[in-house]
Formats: structure tokens, C-alpha cells, sequence
């Protein structure tokens, strides 16, 4: 835990673009390689499995519902003016994270590579992707308007 604080500093609690964006990176950004990794993996255990799909995950998703319930409800209010600038705040943030977040990312995954044995050569592709459609669907804007991001690899 302590290594998270460590690279996300004060991002997380300087603003709520900071926590939103924390949120972001902790709560949606991870689902889908969450999902591939459980598949994918070759070392399987019943008893963690059993415990993360009975009490992890249906906690996770009350937190990720809570995150896009109080965005939405924010968003919505805004004015179209408002909204674009709560775009590009959302975004600068989400990039700050992600930018932060990448090292730990690449370790992150070679160590789940060598403990459990996932083997996609891939995983940045799939999470930059994922992290856009989120973005897209978060913000209410196509990919295509969406500035080009950083991406793991970088």
C-alpha cells in the first residue's frame, strides 16, 4: 500500500479532480485486465477465487457504481461550457495518474507473469484501450475527441 502512496504522492487528495482521478485508475481503468487476468491466468486457486467473486468483487462494484453514480450526477448539472471544463480537468488529472501509475503497471505485471503465470504480451494495448473507452464514457465524448493519452508503454 504504502508503494501506491509513494508514486501517486498527493495527487489523491489535493483536489477532487486528484481523488476523481484516483478513483479512476483504481476503481475502472483495472476492470478489464481484472477480467483477463482471471481468465488467463495458469495458477488458479478456489479458495481466493471463491473469496474475491463472494466478498471482493460485489464490494468493488459498489465503490466503481458509487464513483459514475456521483460523476454523473455532477456532470449532468453542469453547463455545456462547465462541462468542457470539467473535461479537460478530469483529463489532465487522469493523465497526471497515469503517468505516475505506468511504473508500477510494468512491475505490477511481470510479477503477476511469474507468480501466476499470465502470459499476454499485450496487456498495455488492452489497458490503454480500456482506459480510453471508460474515458469516452465517462466524459460523454467519442474517442476520437478524446487528446491522444499517455500510454503505459511510455
Amino acid at each position: 500500500m504504502q508503494k501506491h502512496w509513494d508514486y501517486m504522492d498527493d495527487l489523491p487528495i489535493r483536489n477532487w479532480q486528484g481523488f476523481l482521478a484516483f478513483e479512476l485508475h483504481y476503481e475502472l481503468h483495472i476492470v478489464a485486465l481484472l477480467f483477463i487476468n482471471s481468465r488467463t491466468s495458469k495458477i488458479n486457486d478456489p479458495d481466493s477465487a471463491k473469496f474475491a467473486a463472494e466478498r471482493i468483487l460485489p464490494d468493488e462494484a459498489v465503490h466503481r457504481l458509487g464513483v459514475v453514480d456521483w460523476w454523473q450526477r455532477k456532470f449532468d448539472q453542469a453547463s455545456p461550457a462547465e462541462k468542457e471544463d470539467l473535461i479537460a480537468q478530469v483529463i489532465e488529472a487522469d493523465e497526471e495518474g497515469q503517468r505516475r501509475r505506468n511504473p508500477y503497471l510494468r512491475d505490477h505485471w511481470q510479477l503477476s507473469q511469474k507468480a501466476i503465470g499470465i502470459e499476454i504480451d499485450d496487456l498495455p494495448v488492452l489497458y490503454d484501450a480500456w482506459r480510453q473507452e471508460v474515458l469516452s464514457y465517462f466524459l460523454d465524448i467519442p474517442i476520437s475527441r478524446l487528446p491522444k493519452l499517455v500510454s503505459v508503454n511510455d
